[in-house]
């Protein structure tokens, strides 16, 4: 870690955090909600896989610091309500892809501090125990493999400086190729793993890195009253990117199959890698979605469309004061 970086995480975050200024940043923007888009949460953390999982040390201190320094809401009073009940600003916690880690280690962390979050489910986990999401996928693959080049269709990506990229397509690294595929792409990621020699066992060793929750945990996660439960379409395609056929597909899919094992209906949607476009907005109001997701906003009239909001992505790879300073200065750019 460079030596700047490491000064500002040791000894200038910790301050900032302990004399509040993280908070009274947030306090001078005019917006008073905020919504926060964690992932995973992992006792066993291992960013040389990937940086979507929390350590549960760090997510201890970061909820606690956010329920004591904000009205923590769920997504109904977020879309309804735009006044702070307290006067405190409002913060929505959500929590994207269905990782089995929410439920065995970030709700207990959730119900510690009686804190809601809303929870955006990849729906092919609750039909399929063995199905690994298209970017958990990519990274074990990554981890695993010692392999200068991989081969992708016709496109050949190459290993350089430790990334894959791909000349002939003016260097795209091969996740964002990836993004602008349909179902091929996990055509092409089992067939890559199904030749590495170590990869079931990798599997096995870090399963927070890839195990969705499957139906039966799906319904016992869902009865906590600190759980809501939102789709994240059925396999994560990038909706923006794919015919719009499919994307109504990926979108109708998941809405039944979560509906037909919780009895109860689904009434949001997070876009996975916050990919959509306004004709996937209004396929996803007819599929009978209340409330939508972004990351940062996509098409030029999202701000005034009262169907989508905006989200802050929180940083697994770095402290809890960081985020908290972090949220603070989001207010300003991604508050309303």
């Amino acid at each position: 870690m460079p030596f700047l970086k490491s000064v500002a995480r040791s000894v200038l975050f910790p301050v900032i955090h302990f004399f509040r200024i993280d908070y009274l940043i947030g306090q001078r923007a005019s917006s008073k909600n905020l919504i926060l888009c964690f992932h995973g949460v992992t006792k066993t953390p291992n960013q040389a896989i990937n940086k979507r999982h929390m350590a549960v040390r760090e997510f201890d201190r970061l909820i606690g610091a956010i329920s004591r320094n904000y009205e923590v809401v769920g997504m109904d009073e977020m879309f309804h309500s735009t006044k702070p009940a307290s006067g405190k600003k409002r913060i929505c916690i959500t929590f994207d892809d269905g990782y089995l880690d929410n439920l065995t280690t970030a709700l207990p962390v959730l119900e510690k501090h009686k804190v809601p979050a809303t929870f955006y489910i990849i729906s092919e986990g609750i039909v399929n125990d063995n199905f690994i999401v298209w970017t958990d996928l990519l990274d074990l693959i990554l981890f695993s493999t010692n392999d200068d080049s991989l081969q992708f269709g016709n496109h050949r990506f190459d290993r350089r400086n430790g990334q894959f990229r791909c000349t002939e397509l003016n260097e795209i690294g091969i996740a964002d190729y990836l993004k602008t595929l349909g179902p091929e792409k996990y055509e092409f990621l089992n067939q890559i793993a199904a030749g590495l020699p170590h990869f079931e066992a990798l599997k096995k060793q870090f399963p927070d890195y890839w195990k969705l929750m499957n139906a039966a945990e799906l319904k016992q996660f869902a009865q906590s009253k600190y759980v809501t439960i939102g789709s994240h379409t059925k396999v994560h395609h990038n909706l923006a990117n794919v015919d719009l056929q499919l994307a109504e597909s990926e979108l109708k899919t998941s809405k039944q199959e979560l509906e037909r094992v919780l009895e109860q209906p689904i009434l949001s949607i997070a876009y996975p890698d916050g990919s959509y476009n306004r004709e996937v907005k209004n396929s996803a109001e007819m599929a009978g979605y209340r409330y939508q997701l972004a990351v940062d906003y996509r098409c030029s009239d999202d701000a005034d469309d009262n169907r989508i909001l905006p989200r802050l992505s929180i940083s697994n790879s770095t402290t809890y004061q960081s985020n908290a300073l972090m949220i603070g200065r989001s207010f300003k750019r991604l508050g309303f």
